[in-house]
């Protein structure tokens, strides 16, 4: 719909457009690409509250800038977004930049990501839609989890590994096995979204999936 909508509303719609493609990158485990399209939505604002540098990943220390709330309800609506958005990617380099082992944290916060964009979000476990196109590695939609999910969630890790450390290697089966395969790196991802306190972080509007797992999280700890 937002990709439909851009030609249409003209830079509303491109910035809804690259807000739209930022998330749905994220919910795939995409971490530079759904960066890359965020500073575009950034960028699509108003001339006035652009930010004139570009950033590159999460770990580029120059802020987004995001419509204020002085402007029109679309723009601080869409800014709301964006800066919720924002604060998730730099929250989570902070958590694998300050860590005594960032490729085991790496993998607990790709499974973090799986439990709040996948498995608590209802819009990604929904039927395909008639002529809707699904990635070659989405293993998400093609239900392969568990055990025989190992690739996949390597892959979500290294993707995050590699935006914060990108010359420091990949990881494999082993950091897997050391957690205790799935059932334990699910253990692990559930013991650091209880410890999250930014469910109701004042002025920001979390999604509903997320604020679900970290309650879900936070009653079996």
């Amino acid at each position: 719909m937002a990709c439909d909508l851009a030609e249409q509303l003209g830079r509303p719609g491109l910035a809804v457009r690259q807000l739209a493609l930022s998330m749905r990158e994220r919910a795939l485990g995409m971490v530079t690409e759904s960066w890359q399209a965020l500073a575009t939505a950034a960028a699509c604002c108003p001339p006035e509250r652009r930010s004139s540098l570009r950033t590159s990943g999460p770990g580029d220390q120059v802020a987004l800038r995001w419509p204020s709330e002085v402007e029109n309800e679309f723009w601080c609506r869409l800014g709301l977004v964006g800066r919720r958005e924002e604060l998730q990617a730099r929250s989570q380099w902070v958590r694998i930049e300050h860590s005594v082992y960032p490729k085991r944290t790496c993998l607990i916060e790709g499974c973090a990501d799986h439990l709040t964009w996948v498995f608590f979000d209802r819009f990604t476990w929904r039927a395909p839609q008639a002529g809707e196109w699904l990635p070659v590695n989405d293993r998400v939609t093609r239900g392969k989890l568990g055990e025989a999910g190992r690739e996949y969630f390597l892959r979500r890790a290294n993707e995050l590994f590699h935006s914060v450390c990108p010359l420091r290697g990949s990881l494999t089966r082993k950091v897997w096995e050391d957690l205790g395969a799935y059932r334990g790196l699910h253990e692990a991802a559930l013991a650091a979204l209880a410890e999250r306190d930014d469910a109701h972080t004042p002025r920001v509007v979390q999604r509903l999936a997320y604020i679900t797992a970290v309650a879900w999280a936070g009653q079996i700890s």
